[in-house]
């Protein structure tokens, strides 16, 4: 998204009737580097794209080759892993080491 395509659909929007104040309250309340990719600088929401593209094939690099079930469960037993990881590690930095099942 350009600075002139966004001006185009900025202008379109303004001229709705229906949707009047709407786009006026949003120019205020939220940064422009946040909701348009014309002001994001290359970024969104704060990650990189190209990284973010990156991280994903760095994580999908040794299964590309599989049947699709065995990528699917492989990446299913991985995100379980990091829960049951992440999830643990909350509960010690909140006092709750009692209630992890070993």
């Amino acid at each position: 998204m350009t600075e002139p395509r966004f001006n185009y659909y900025y202008n379109t929007l303004r001229s709705e009737p229906e949707i009047e104040g709407v786009i006026e309250w949003l120019m205020n309340t939220i940064p422009k580097e946040q909701w348009t990719l014309a002001w994001d600088g290359g970024r969104r929401w704060g990650h990189m794209t190209t990284n973010l593209a990156e991280a994903i094939n760095s994580i999908l690099k040794k299964i590309r080759n599989l049947p699709i079930f065995a990528i699917i469960m492989l990446t299913y037993k991985r995100c379980n892993a990091l829960f049951i990881k992440r999830g643990r590690k909350s509960m010690l930095n909140l006092g709750l080491a009692k209630f992890i099942r070993k």
